[in-house]
């Protein structure tokens, strides 16, 4: 092979070696191949992952997948190690097309336009139900994309067989070549086509096909290909041909490099290999095994010839959409048979069911999946499924993991548990007397702790314990137990070899116990009303006698002794006279029924018999009373003895010898005979007779249910309704009621003869016809019917192999139709016995040949316009084909039975009867009595109003269903909606059977003319198909009977079973199953089988049908329920309930058996109802049948109300109850883990009418802030009842809210009172009742009042005056929930907090008045002109949630706040006078005024008026936290400065209020460790602080900001607020005075005030800029990109101002004088982190404090500006304020610096500009002298001239680019808008020389 593969250093050592013995010539290549080769087995288990290859097959040939869908399988095969994907593009459909299609075939050229048309059109012709190709596009993307996921890509085309489409495409193309029919199926299925291997031009164009793909493949590096070469229709004539062309096909392969595979059935094909010793295959091909039938060679053939393998077992086939259980009774290759083929098929075992792991021949192994019926969907999560069952299933090949297994030789307790490979696992056991209560009969128990590598194992794994000694030998009263969350839980296992095995979900306290006898051991009865159940054998002690028992009025059961039974022992070596044997060869036996001889390979089934000796040698050998002969060398039984004498030896069996002393054996050769040659012989086998045991049966009498213990059994008996039941059908109209569709009286007597198409009337031209004296019939005593030879008997259609019957014992001699309703002929014989592949009838050859000699002789019914016209014209008439064959199949014909390919009248005969039962999928078109055409099917139109009939339960143990009976006509009522067809009870009004009535088939328009019903009667043209299960049980004595008045049929697990053929009367048979034979019928006791019948009605004045039988026919329902709890199972959450947030749920799923037959293969699927986005998934549990890893995945689909996550482990429960609710006993089951409940209930059997419960799922509800979701689960439950799978769902629906946090948070940024509305989402309105606040409601930092409204509710929390908030203050409401069906009362909450700083109101603190002396310095609250007044009304401020607040420290309330905050202070005077009384010697109880507050947090401003008329504060915090804490502060709250104006400068201010400002944070505390504080403000007088000389001096507390009062409180960050840093502007000012290379640069653009001017004359805490004054700063620091915004505090105490950042407005009027902060975030990260404020107004613009907030704590500072950027920021003021406001346009204006500069050098700006032009500005700097210049406006000295003024500027610049604004100015001072001019400084360096 040619296969990429993983070597060892070894292996490349070894290489290299060979390779340069290779190039010495030493060593022949073909030998360097098979020396690697065995060189790669040896190391298996270190490069095993490398080595095998993991392939997944793909039929993308049949049916077309797309891109997308290729590529998810890759995702899947790449996730769980597969190597390769084979892609099967070419297989019966040819769905890949390369872009150059273009081929010559044997020298004629076929353009690629034509090729891919006719491929095109091939696969068209395919099936309609998949179109599509594969471009070449498409497959470079497939192959790029698994190569990148480390798969890689075989390419499949099949040839010569599968190849469908490139036969058609040969033929379209006109190449030629000669092709095999090797099956066309008349379903949904593709046809399969072989190029004929003995055809040159065939096989030429296969090949031609063949090297376009191999050479494109071999070109994206694949390294196998696979040219199929299975199903291709082999025979001894073209094997050899054959074997040439795959061997061919194999070299085209070899030559691109690739390796060849093929399927294995025709390789060394056993059926013409043996004779064709002269064909071989080539050894290099490495073989696909898939099937070890159809004469395949075996597998040790294969690998004796050198072959190497590739494990494709089809245990492991999927056939898309489970199509072959659609079509066929008996079928195979479904999901579910794939799933457990994986479980139960390693991938190194064989078709032979041997392991081939140590085989270095077998390659690896494919999982394949196929599309027969490409039509059915796609199901990726089945396919994905499969693929990780492979991996899981095979851990050693694909995930490296292994079970490591380890034993205790002291205890005898081994454990199997999970690692990987080289690692080795131990077990430490000890023997313990546990500390745990036990209810059983007894216990042992071990701790078991494994170990892996010498580590403690913590997983899963499996343990076997041994049983103690004398311990019940029943598995029902052993089970292991585990101790899991402090509690015993049983498990269930294994007993085996006195061992038990179980799995654990971990390793801790373990053992067993044993249950009481008969405690384990409960059976699980249910009956209908009137019914008997089937029989259950006794076992125990004390059984009760024989007789009927009353279980109330419930039920009754009847105990009978069985006969004894006979158990079959080993062949016996001698023969005792008048024993007991069997006759058999080992795998048949002998059997005997009712006179019947057939044969059963089991050997409990067999007949046994009396061998007597009569002489030395001779036997006779006998049952009751017949003999076993061998009467004219035939064998048969007989009462009569004559013939039956046998001889017998040891060595010979059973034989005897003829007249001539020959030789004939009792032998087996597809059934017993005597035969002169036998290869195997009858033997006798001892028979031994086992005493018959006791069994009981249930009645039942009434619905409910009881149990009764009989023995060791408790036998939980449920008595159901007794039940009508429902045979699903199928109903086919015939467009045409012609031909065989005729049967109509009074026929004109020249057509007589038409009528032999009924298969049943005599010859005779009338009516009367009799058998004939030559034709008398006979009693056949074997079937209790009359009957007369088909075909020998003179006056009947002479059909070969048929028997015509009369049901009746009237006498022989009658007439075989009078004109009656009762007459009993019938013809038996004229379809095969077994069913079709599609499920029909097939008829005989003979009566094909029949039916086609009346066609060819021009039999027809053409009256009454009752033919089919276009088939009568077609194929009928006497111009088309009457005298063409009747005798065989033509050529075309046989190779695909199609209607377009009918050619003869065997054609049409065969076409006609074998598609009898289906729809016909020819169309034509037609003109109908209306005149108009329309589309109908040629043959069979498909009825679908009806889709079942109802067999009524007439509560005497038996069903029926009665149509057109003669005598009482019967009431059938045919019901559309339902699609139903049942027996009224309204008496009879129906005198038929038509259910094509009123369907609208027979009315004029529909149908065309020749279709139409004959006279205006019935339409009584139709087939009908039934199918249906049963439980066979032969003490039952089961029988059907049906009867009708045509053709009926009925098969038995697909054999037939009664044959009622031909057009006749009313004619009834019954089948008693108890005379069939049991092996024959596939009939086993207690299983289900299956009956499929067949009804034609042939005419249109009388139909009959009925069915009547007593079996207990399997009805399929199933009902699905799903009820929440919670986790103790105690209360019940009904659908619709709400629960709270964070509520666990734990769901119940129950699944009803409503059948009346046990339901298996149960399948639970639960989903939840969270929609997905994003590609999340939703919430999905899945555990049951067919699901090899069970699993519980939780949701990752949250939307903006929350989610539910489901989970598991609320304990693994499972029980059953009865129809009345009743746990029934035993059946309750705690498992160890999810995968063993999954285990449970894919292996359970839910008897009928009950239900299982499983409870493993839950729900927990995690709801956001203030949500209600309402959460949908649904559970799905798949099962199967009686051969066909059942599926229901149930939902329940959950409303959850978040009754315990809303997330409704609201942050306060003001002391003012907050107005809360919005309380419910808008989502929520319809489900808020009443509003209050609840009793627990109390609030710590203030008072909530309530306006309820519902949904509108509003509150308002008001903040108790003296106290600040500090922490999360929360509002309690109780609220009703109308949540689905419920009122529920539950809390709501509502939470506010401080934000980072809070700004309060004067009111905040208490005040103490002056005492003694200072008795009259009183606090009074003045407004903005002075004068006393009372606290108005505040107002609210905004109400801002966390998450969408703005920002923290701005509030619109405040906006307009431009004197004293909120209008009023609270001001106290103090004296000289107060201070010389005191002095004096007043000093009794003196005491300054003082205010005082206490807040937590790290500091505070105080904010007052302040002007020269205030005074001094004596400030003194002391700590509450920490007591230890203890400051004052003096604070000179004096200021006499004002801005004049007109001077532009700062002045002082002797006296009056002029100069006040207000809101002035006068002291400012930051920095101190986050705690409790209490602040004091002490206003005392002293003259050292009394500016103004007026003895007397003032203080107003009009407001306190507190700063972080909740600490760093992380929640912030939803507002971009996050750890806050304050950096004050006022001391980064005065750091630049003191240091003139500070961090903050104040720019006097009016050039009169200076820096020290303004740092001794501003107020302390503020930057206060006039205008024309800027602050220029910018940050720095490793934490600015963590910065979440940048925020200034600004304000207005003295007028209206523009905030301007650079040079942008962020305020265009600022008014209030109360600090609020702003966000200037953009105006700074954008670039360099620099900030340049500006005044550009006449009054006080108050810079406080500059905010930082971040996304996580960091910390940033002002970093030092270089001259270049504190010049840029001059500059940037100078602009604003000294270009003119008007502006002008010059007529010129260019400014150039010319060519970059070197640093150091000056460089010169240049400015040309009109003669209208004066000065210039540069940067704001003005320049006023210029040259003059003249220059011409043309190039001759006669253009006109033109005076220019040229300006220049010149600098000397650092080394970077900076722009510069130049503007032009006229003569009246008026500028122009500005120009850029960019200059360039170069670096020092000396690559620089030349600037």
């Amino acid at each position: 092979m040619n296969q990429t593969q993983t070597r060892s250093p070894r292996k490349r050592l070894l290489s290299l070696i060979l390779a340069v013995i290779l190039m010495i010539g030493l060593l022949p290549i073909s030998a360097f191949a098979t020396s690697a080769s065995a060189q790669a087995g040896e190391d298996k288990a270190a490069t095993q992952d490398s080595e095998f290859l993991r392939i997944f097959h793909l039929d993308c040939g049949r049916k077309y997948f797309t891109v997308s869908e290729i590529e998810g399988i890759i995702d899947q095969l790449a996730e769980n190690h597969f190597t390769h994907l084979q892609l099967a593009f070419g297989n019966d459909g040819l769905r890949f097309l390369l872009d150059d299609m273009s081929l010559t075939v044997n020298g004629k050229d076929c353009s690629s336009a034509a090729v891919t048309s006719a491929i095109k059109q091939g696969n068209k012709n395919l099936t309609s139900g998949s179109s599509g190709e594969l471009s070449q596009g498409d497959m470079d993307a497939i192959i790029k994309y698994a190569n990148a996921k480390g798969i890689q890509i075989i390419p499949l085309f099949n040839a010569p067989g599968h190849m469908y489409t490139a036969v058609n495409a040969m033929n379209t193309l006109g190449v030629g070549g000669k092709y095999i029919e090797v099956s066309s199926p008349n379903d949904a299925r593709t046809s399969n086509w072989a190029v004929d291997p003995t055809d040159a031009t065939a096989v030429a164009f296969a090949k031609a096909l063949l090297q376009k793909y191999v050479t494109y493949f071999a070109g994206k590096g694949s390294t196998m290909f696979n040219i199929g070469a299975d199903e291709s229709g082999l025979s001894s004539s073209n094997y050899a041909s054959y074997a040439e062309m795959v061997n061919g096909m194999n070299a085209i392969v070899k030559a691109a490099g690739m390796t060849t595979l093929a399927y294995n059935d025709g390789i060394y094909n056993t059926a013409y290999a043996a004779s064709q010793t002269n064909v071989t295959f080539d050894k290099d091909i490495v073989i696909c095994y898939w099937t070890a039938g159809a004469n395949s060679a075996t597998v040790e053939y294969l690998l004796e010839k050198g072959f190497n393998l590739l494990n494709n077992s089809d245990n492991w086939y999927y056939v898309l959409g489970d199509y072959l259980y659609k079509i066929w009774s008996s079928a195979q290759w479904g999901y579910n048979d794939a799933l457990n083929g994986i479980k139960k098929t390693p991938v190194t075992q064989m078709k032979d069911g041997k392991d081939y792991a140590n085989s270095k021949q077998l390659l690896g192994g494919i999982l394949c999946v196929w599309c027969d019926a490409p039509g059915e969907t796609y199901e990726s999560v089945k396919v994905y499924n499969l693929i990780k069952a492979m991996a899981e299933n095979n851990p050693d090949y694909f995930t490296g993991k292994v079970k490591l297994s380890a034993s205790d030789d002291a205890t005898g307790v081994s454990v199997a548990v999970t690692g990987a490979k080289g690692q080795k696992a131990t077990v430490e056991v000890k023997k313990i007397t546990s500390d745990f209560t036990f209810d059983t009969e007894a216990h042992v128990s071990y701790n078991v702790t494994p170990a892996v590598d010498g580590k403690a194992y913590t997983g899963e794994g499996t343990v076997t314990l041994p049983v103690p000694e004398g311990w019940a030998t029943e598995d029902s009263r052993i089970h292991a137990y585990i101790i899991d969350n402090g509690a015993v839980k049983l498990i269930s296992g294994t007993l085996s070899g006195g061992k038990y095995t179980f799995q654990v979900p971990h390793f801790s306290e373990m053992g067993l116990v044993q249950l009481a006898k008969g405690a384990g051991s409960t059976e699980n009865v249910t009956v209908a009303v009137g019914r008997t159940s089937k029989a259950y054998d006794l076992t125990g002690d004390n059984l009760p006698n024989d007789d009927t028992y009353s279980l109330g009025d419930i039920a009754s059961y009847t105990v009978t002794t069985a006969a004894g039974s006979w158990k079959v022992e080993g062949k016996a070596n001698e023969i005792v006279s008048g024993g007991k044997y069997a006759i058999g060869n080992g795998s048949q036996y002998l059997t005997l029924n009712d006179g019947t001889l057939g044969t059963t390979d089991e050997s409990s089934n067999a007949t046994v018999w009396t061998i007597t000796k009569s002489s030395s040698n001779s036997y006779t050998i006998k049952s009751d009373s017949y003999y076993l002969r061998h009467s004219s060398n035939r064998l048969s039984v007989s009462t009569s003895s004559s013939s039956s004498t046998w001889s017998w030896s040891a060595n010979d069996g059973f034989y005897f010898t003829d007249y001539y002393g020959r030789y004939y054996y009792l032998t087996y050769s597809n059934g017993w005979t005597v035969s002169r040659y036998a290869s195997t012989k009858g033997q006798p086998y001892t028979a031994t007779e086992v005493p018959g045991g006791k069994t009981v049966t249930f009645k039942g009498l009434n619905p409910g249910s009881t149990s009764v213990t009989l023995g060791d059994t408790t036998y939980s008996v449920t008595v159901v309704e007794k039940q009508n039941v429902e045979i699903p059908i199928s109903i086919i109209d015939y467009r045409a009621d012609g031909l065989l569709f005729d049967w109509t009286y009074n026929p004109d007597s020249g057509y007589a003869d038409s009528y032999r198409y009924g298969l049943v009337h005599g010859k005779a031209t009338g009516w009367g016809a009799t058998v004939g004296s030559g034709a008398t019939s006979k009693l056949n005593t074997n079937t209790g019917l009359y009957e007369v030879d088909g075909y020998t008997s003179s006056n009947v259609e002479q059909i070969e192999g048929t028997i015509i019957q009369k049901t009746s014992n009237s006498n022989s001699n009658t007439t075989f139709y009078s004109n009656s309703t009762d007459n009993n002929w019938s013809r038996a014989g004229l379809v095969q016995e077994k069913l079709g592949a599609n499920g029909m009838p097939v008829y005989t050859d003979a009566a094909v040949r029949y039916v086609a000699s009346l066609l060819k002789a021009g039999y027809y019914n053409e009256m009454s316009g009752n033919c089919n016209s276009l088939i009568y014209d077609t194929f009928v008439a006497s111009n088309a084909f009457r005298n063409t064959s009747a005798d065989g199949f033509s050529e075309n014909f046989k190779n695909a039975k199609t209607y377009a390919n009918i050619s003869n009248a065997y054609d049409l005969a065969w076409y006609l009867l074998n598609t009898i039962y289906q729809a016909d999928t020819n169309m034509t078109t037609v003109t109908g009595t209306d005149k108009k055409e329309h589309s109908v099917p040629i043959y069979g139109m498909a009825v679908d109003a009806y889709k079942s009939i109802v067999l009524t339960d007439n509560g005497t143990g038996t069903y029926s269903f009665e149509a057109g009976y003669s005598g009482t006509k019967k009431d059938v009522r045919y019901d559309q909606e339902s699609g139903t067809i049942y027996n009224g009870t309204n008496g009879g009004d129906e005198s038929g059977f038509y259910p094509l009535e009123n369907l609208g088939y027979e009315q004029p328009g529909l149908l065309t003319a020749t279709s139409k019903v004959n006279n205006g009667a019935k339409n009584g043209g139709f087939t009908l198909r039934g199918e249906s299960q049963f439980v066979y049980n032969k003490a039952s004595k089961l029988y059907f009977t049906f009867t009708g008045d045509d053709d009926v049929y009925m098969y038995i697990n697909g054999t037939l079973a009664l044959d009622l053929g031909g057009a006749h009367g009313r004619n009834s048979k019954t089948v008693n199953l108890n005379d069939l034979d049991a092996t024959k019928y596939g009939l086993k006791e207690g299983q289900v089988a299956t009956f499929t019948f067949f009804y034609m009605e042939r005419c249109s004045d009388a139909s009959t049908f009925g069915i009547k039988t007593n079996m207990e026919l399997v009805q399929r329902a199933i009902n699905v329920e799903k009820k929440a709890y919670d986790t103790s199972y105690a209360n019940e959450y009904a659908s619709g309930t709400a629960v709270i947030n964070g509520t666990t749920v734990a769901y119940d799923l129950i699944v009803t058996n409503k059948s009346n037959s046990p339901m298996s293969q149960i399948k639970l699927t639960d989903t939840d109802s969270l929609h997905s986005e994003n590609g999340s998934e939703n919430g999905k549990a899945e555990l049951g049948y067919g699901v090899t890893i069970p699993s519980v995945k939780p949701s990752t689909l949250k939307d903006d109300r929350g989610t539910v996550a489901l989970g598991q482990g609320n304990g693994y429960v499972l029980f059953i109850t009865d129809s009345n609710g009743t746990e029934v006993a035993n059946t309750r089951k705690s498992l160890s883990s999810l995968q063993a409940l999954s285990d449970e209930i894919a292996g359970l059997t839910l008897p009928a009418g009950q239900s299982l419960h499983v409870r493993f799922l839950t729900a927990k509800t995690e709801i956001n802030a203030s949500k209600i979701l309402d959460y949908i689960n649904t559970v799905e439950v798949s099962a199967t009842v009686g051969k066909q799978t059942l599926s229901d769902t149930a939902s329940h629906e959950l409303y959850s809210y978040n009754a315990n946090d809303t997330g409704r948070t609201y942050v306060v940024d003001f002391g003012l009172p907050l107005r809360i509305t919005g309380i419910f989402d808008t989502g929520a309105a319809s489900n808020i009742g009443e509003v209050s606040l609840s009793q627990k409601n109390v609030q710590k930092y203030g008072t909530v009042t309530i306006e309820p409204d519902g949904f509108s509710t509003t509150l308002t929390y008001t903040r108790t005056a003296d106290k600040t908030i500090n922490e999360p203050e929360t509002i309690t409401l109780d609220v009703v929930y109308k949540i689905g069906n419920s009122d529920i009362k539950l809390e709501k909450t509502l939470t506010i907090i401080p934000a980072s700083n809070v700004y309060y109101e004067d009111s905040l603190a208490a005040f103490t008045n002056g005492k003694g002396a200072a008795k009259d310095a009183k606090w009074s609250i003045v407004d903005n002109n002075g004068n006393e007044t009372t606290e108005g009304t505040a107002p609210t401020q905004a109400l801002e949630q966390l998450g969408s607040s703005g920002i923290y420290g701005k509030d619109a309330a405040y906006n307009s706040s431009s004197m004293l905050s909120m209008g009023t202070a609270h001001k106290v005077t103090v004296t000289a006078a107060m201070l010389e009384a005191y002095n004096g010697g007043n000093k009794g109880n003196f005491a300054w005024p003082t205010a005082q507050f206490t807040f937590k947090g790290t500091g505070f401003d105080i904010i007052s008026l302040t002007d020269n008329t205030s005074g001094a504060i004596m400030v003194t915090v002391e700590g509450v936290t920490d007591t230890t804490y203890k400051k004052n502060f003096l604070v000179n709250n004096y200021y006499g400065y004002a801005y004049d104006k007109d001077k532009n400068e700062w002045v002082t201010v002797a006296s009056g209020d002029s100069n006040a400002i207000y809101q002035i944070p006068v002291m400012k505390v930051n920095g101190i460790p986050y705690g409790e504080y209490k602040v004091t403000i002490g206003v005392l007088y002293n003259s050292l602080f009394d500016k103004t000389g007026n003895s007397a001096y003032s203080f107003w507390l009009d407001a306190v900001r507190i700063y972080d009062p909740m600490g760093e409180y992380a929640g912030y960050t939803e507002d971009n607020e996050g750890y806050p840093q304050y950096i004050k502007l006022h001391d980064e000012v005065v750091k630049k005075t003191a240091t003139p290379n500070g961090n903050a640069l104040f720019i006097d653009g009016a050039e009169k005030a200076t820096i020290e001017q303004y740092t001794n004359l501003g107020p302390n805490n503020e930057v206060y800029l006039m205008k024309g004054q800027a602050i220029t700063f910018k940050l720095t620091g490793t934490d600015v990109g963590k910065i979440a915004s940048v925020q200034i505090g600004a304000k207005a105490p003295k007028g209206a101002v523009e905030l301007k950042v650079n040079d942008s407005v962020v305020v265009e009027k600022l008014s209030t004088a109360t600090e609020m902060y702003y966000d200037i975030t953009t105006l700074v990260t954008g670039g360099s982190y620099q900030v340049t404020i500006t005044n550009t107004t006449g009054n006080i613009l108050s810079l406080t404090n500059l905010k930082i907030t971040y996304s996580e704590k960091g910390s940033v500072s002002l970093g030092t500006l270089n001259t270049q950027e504190q010049e840029n920021a001059v500059s940037l003021v100078r602009a604003l304020f000294t270009a003119p406001v008007a502006t002008f346009s010059p007529e010129t204006f260019e400014a150039d610096w010319g060519r970059a500069v070197r640093a150091g050098k000056r460089a010169t700006l240049t400015v040309k500009t009109s003669a209208d032009v004066e000065s210039i500005t540069v940067d704001g700097q003005a320049i006023t002298s210029y040259t003059t210049r003249t220059q011409r406006t043309g190039w001759g000295w006669w253009s006109p001239k033109v005076t220019y003024h040229v300006f220049t500027y010149t600098i000397t610049a650092p080394a970077q680019t900076t722009d510069y604004a130049v503007c032009a100015v006229n003569a009246e001072g008026t500028a122009s808008e500005a120009v850029t001019a960019t200059l360039t400084v170069k670096p020092t360096t000396w690559w620089n020389w030349w600037f």
